[in-house]
């Protein structure tokens, strides 16, 4: 093992190399580094994060590529290093637990009879240091209570100051990997290929494999190209009758407007679902039996204009007029709720109760004068006794009394009481909405999701905006808070419209006496349909789209 300063400069070099190197670049300078060449894994690896670089694909969430692909710190050269010892080894082989192994000032040379536990610490140096191999470390197979991870602590000192560095098979130390590790397994690596002689210092041998590397790459990069590539042609792909699309295609030139081609090449559920019903109706018309299908389009029709109405009833509830006749009531209601509870404050405020005016204490007050006017109408009169300690009035406790249920029959609370009577009724009529008009069971909800699941996903969005807001503005109101959302329904409305119009159109279309001319309007939209799906732009095919 050894940490030769005059080597130094060359993981350095390519570390300040590394810096102008695209990630793709670092991480084959990265494994070059390691592992000296790279297997088909690691190019393959490599061949993704050229591909995402040059945006020829979707780039994946990787690992972030460092920029110190030799693992070495950028100061080592200024640094002198000497390892000290290895100690506390666990699950190290057959080693015993907390071994340790101290190295000398100059040369160290460990030796034993097979099976001693040699290898098991050089296993550790091939983990922790720089070496072009990595063996796995296995705990005492003949110890079923042996730790499963090895672990230990390398002890070196640095420019004289000792440090200690945590081994485990996950952890990575820049310090360790200035001392390099070299063994039998790495020789026969280096020495077992057929190649002509030649010399290269130590780290100048990732070049040669980095453009062996490039090289695959291209290799890789000119087959994905051949096997997408090939001929489209159009004018084979637009057959039948002449479309929209077909026209747009074969007018084609140097003005034309790529959007409305874009516009044409959209091709969606929508289209998918009207494809289908279009089927369906054709497929009636033909075999001269379009009752049943007249007869649930009769059907769509009544249950689709029946959820618009309740759809847009449902709607006026979370208007911003409404939302603020609900700011309103709850304001209203603090503000005189406050009111009244000043008032008490000012007239019954007593040294001695601290409670006056809260919550609390306007509840007592209203409950003594329920049961006060109980007792009678004149509580409390001569000879009257009081509702607590059951004793006599007299005549300064009467008077306190009647005051105090004269307060609760005042305006002030009156006002308080009716305020908040209005924010109960806004409640309880948030509470009474209906937002099962569109549940995932119903017939209307079948009938819009065969015919536009787009439209569905809309209505069923909007009816869950609603019922969230519903439970906020109870929220809002129950702690007299403004709230300032709203749901818009207008432009799901303006889409069940359109649908109900489509359903319309259809049924005229089919209750036609001449079902020919229907035939020929249904069969040109599944033309139009079908030349639509030729231009959409789906990832089995490349069109010229942009």
């Amino acid at each position: 093992m050894t940490s030769n300063s005059s080597l130094l400069s060359v993981w350095q070099a390519l570390d300040t190399w590394a810096k102008g190197l695209k990630p793709w670049q670092r991480r084959i300078l990265a494994y070059a580094t390691r592992d000296r060449s790279l297997n088909e894994g690691q190019i393959a690896e490599i061949y993704q994060l050229f591909l995402d670089d040059a945006k020829v694909q979707e780039a994946e969430k990787r690992d972030e590529i460092a920029i110190a692909v030799t693992g070495r710190p950028a100061n080592e050269a200024a640094k002198s290093m000497r390892l000290e010892r290895i100690t506390n080894l666990s699950g190290f082989n057959a080693l015993p637990e907390g071994s340790c192994l101290t190295f000398g000032p100059a040369l160290t040379v460990i030796y034993g009879r097979n099976g001693a536990g040699k290898s098991g610490f050089a296993r550790l140096f091939a983990n922790a240091c720089f070496s072009r191999h990595r063996p796995s470390i296995l705990a005492n197979i003949y110890d079923d209570t042996a730790p499963s991870s090895p672990t230990g602590t390398i002890h070196v000192s640095i420019d004289g100051a000792g440090q200690e560095f945590p081994f485990t098979t996950d952890s990575e130390h820049p310090e360790l990997r200035r001392i390099s590790y070299f063994d039998d397994v790495v020789a026969r690596h280096h020495v077992s290929q057929s190649t002509p002689f030649e010399f290269k210092p130590s780290g100048f041998d990732v070049f040669p494999e980095m453009a062996r590397v490039c090289r695959q790459i291209g290799t890789l990069l000119d087959a994905d190209i051949k096997s997408k590539t090939h001929d489209t042609i159009f004018s084979d792909s637009f057959i039948g009758v002449e479309t929209v699309a077909s026209k747009a295609i074969a007018s084609i030139g140097g003005s034309t407007d790529l959007a409305e081609i874009r516009a044409l090449a959209i091709y969606s559920q929508t289209e998918i679902s009207r494809l289908a019903e279009v089927d369906i109706q054709l497929t009636a018309l033909k075999s001269r039996s379009p009752k049943e299908v007249l007869a649930q389009l009769g059907q769509a029709h009544s249950d689709v204009a029946q959820l618009a109405g309740k759809l847009a009833t449902l709607g006026q509830a979370f208007t911003a007029d409404k939302g603020a006749l609900r700011t309103s009531a709850g304001r209203d209601a603090k503000e005189a709720a406050d009111a009244a509870s000043v008032l008490g404050s000012e007239q019954f405020k007593r040294p001695f109760f601290s409670a006056v005016g809260t919550p609390e204490w306007q509840t007592f007050t209203k409950a003594a004068h329920a049961l006060g006017r109980k007792e009678g109408p004149e509580y409390p009169a001569g000879g009257d006794r009081c509702l607590l300690c059951e004793r006599p009035f007299d005549d300064a406790s009467k008077n306190h009394v009647a005051a105090l249920l004269s307060f609760v029959e005042g305006d002030a609370q009156k006002k308080a009481e009716r305020a908040v009577a209005t924010l109960q009724n806004e409640v309880r009529l948030l509470q009474e909405l209906d937002f099962s008009i569109f549940a995932p069971e119903s017939r209307v909800r079948e009938h819009v999701h065969r015919i536009d699941p787009s439209v569905e996903i809309a209505i069923a969005n909007a009816v869950a905006s609603m019922q969230s807001l519903r439970e906020k503005s109870i929220e809002a109101l129950t702690a007299r808070n403004s709230l300032d959302e709203v749901v818009d329904v207008a432009p799901v409305n303006k889409m069940l419209a359109d649908l109900i119009a489509r359903i319309a159109a259809d049924t005229q279309r089919l209750e036609k006496e001449d079902s020919a001319a229907a035939i020929a309007s249904l069969e040109l939209e599944r033309r139009t349909l079908r030349h639509r799906e030729v231009l959409r732009v789906c990832p089995e095919r490349s069109y010229w789209i942009a």
